[in-house]
C-alpha cells in the first residue's frame, strides 16, 4: 500500500482525489494527502474524502510519499515536479506535462528508478479501447480528423487551446491508430500571447491528419473520427458513443467499462507498485508534446513546422 499526494486539489486534481480514496479500497492507498495553498480546498478534501492536509510540496516530501499526481497550472508543472524527483516520488504529471517538449525531456532525463507519466486519459476510454481493437475493420486507414471545442477555461498561468483539447485528439492518433507526424501546417488566432482557436494539418508517412480545436464557442463538442478503404469510426466524447459506418450499413458497439480516470489511476500505482501496470510512456509523452510545440510555431510564423528542426524555434 502507498502513500499518495495530489498536488492542487482544485480543478482536475479534486477528481483524483476522489478517485484514490475509491483505490484505498483496493488496497493501493494506504494514506491519501492533499497539497493546496487554498484552505477551503483543504478542508473539503479532509472533510470529504479524508485526505490528510498538507500546505506545500516540501511537507509532502517529509511525509516520504511513495507517488504524486500534479495537478498545479502548467507554468508550475516543471518546478512542482522537479523538488519531488528529487526526493524520488513517482509522478503522473498531468496534461500537458510541461509548458514544452524541451522542459519534458529535461524532466524525463532524470527519472531514474521511478515512475513517470502522464494523464492521457482518454487512452482508457472504453470506446478508444474497442476502435483499438477493431481498427483492422476499417481497412486501410487514410485520415484522422477530431475537433474539439469549449469555453474559454478560467485557469491561471495556463497553456493555450493546443495543448489544453488537441493534445488528446494527438495522442489518440498516435495511441489507437499508430499516426506519427514529421510536419504540420496550421492556422489560427492568438489573443494576449495565447493561440485560442487552431487549425493543423499534420503529414506523416502514412497518411494525413487534421485538427480543430478552439475556445471560442459556448459549447463543448468533442469528436474522433478514423477514416478508413472499408469503413469509417466516429467517436463523440461528448456522449461516450462509437459508430462505425462501413459496407453493410451503420452500427454501435455497447460499450462497457469503469471511469477512465480510475482505471488510469489504478494502472499508475500498480505500475509504482511494482505490480504491472500501463502508463503512457516517455517517448509517447515528448511526441505529442512536440507535435503541439509544432502546430504553435507553425501558427505564430506562419510556415509549415518540421519536427526535426523545432529545438531552434522555441
Amino acid at each position: 500500500m502507498l502513500k499518495v499526494a495530489v498536488i492542487g486539489v482544485g480543478g482536475w486534481g479534486k477528481n483524483h482525489v476522489r478517485v484514490f480514496k475509491l483505490l484505498s479500497a483496493e488496497g493501493l492507498v494506504d494514506e491519501l494527502y492533499a497539497v493546496d495553498i487554498d484552505e477551503g480546498r483543504l478542508r473539503w478534501a479532509e472533510k470529504v474524502y479524508g485526505a490528510r492536509p498538507l500546505r506545500s510540496i516540501d511537507e509532502a516530501v517529509k511525509a516520504d510519499v511513495d507517488a504524486a499526481v500534479v495537478a498545479t497550472p502548467t507554468k508550475m508543472h516543471r518546478d512542482h515536479a522537479s523538488v519531488l524527483l528529487s526526493a524520488g516520488v513517482s509522478l503522473l504529471v498531468e496534461k500537458p506535462f510541461t509548458e514544452n517538449y524541451l522542459q519534458a525531456v529535461e524532466l524525463l532525463d532524470r527519472a531514474r528508478g521511478v515512475v513517470v507519466t502522464t494523464g492521457y486519459v482518454l487512452r482508457f476510454h472504453p470506446a478508444v479501447k474497442y476502435l483499438r481493437d477493431r481498427l483492422g475493420d476499417l481497412g486501410r486507414v487514410v485520415s484522422i480528423y477530431g475537433r474539439r471545442t469549449s469555453p474559454r477555461p478560467q485557469r491561471p498561468g495556463d497553456v493555450g487551446v493546443i495543448k489544453d483539447l488537441t493534445i488528446h485528439d494527438f495522442d489518440l492518433a498516435l495511441y489507437a491508430i499508430g499516426s506519427r507526424a514529421s510536419s504540420v501546417s496550421a492556422y489560427g488566432l492568438v489573443e494576449d500571447g495565447q493561440v485560442i482557436h487552431a487549425q493543423v494539418f499534420a503529414r506523416g508517412d502514412k497518411f494525413s491528419s487534421f485538427y480543430e480545436s478552439s475556445w471560442t464557442p459556448s459549447y463543448k463538442f468533442r469528436r474522433f473520427e478514423v477514416v478508413g478503404t472499408e469503413g469509417t469510426a466516429v467517436i463523440d466524447f461528448s456522449t461516450d458513443a462509437l459508430t462505425f459506418f462501413g459496407r453493410e450499413g451503420v452500427w454501435s458497439p455497447r460499450l462497457s467499462g469503469e471511469e477512465p480516470l480510475l482505471a488510469q489511476d489504478r494502472e499508475f500505482l500498480k505500475a509504482v507498485a511494482g505490480r504491472g501496470g500501463y502508463v503512457v510512456p516517455a517517448e509517447d509523452i515528448v511526441y505529442t508534446l512536440k507535435l503541439c510545440d509544432a502546430a504553435e510555431v507553425s501558427i505564430k510564423r506562419g510556415r509549415e513546422v518540421y519536427l526535426d528542426e523545432l529545438e531552434g524555434l522555441i
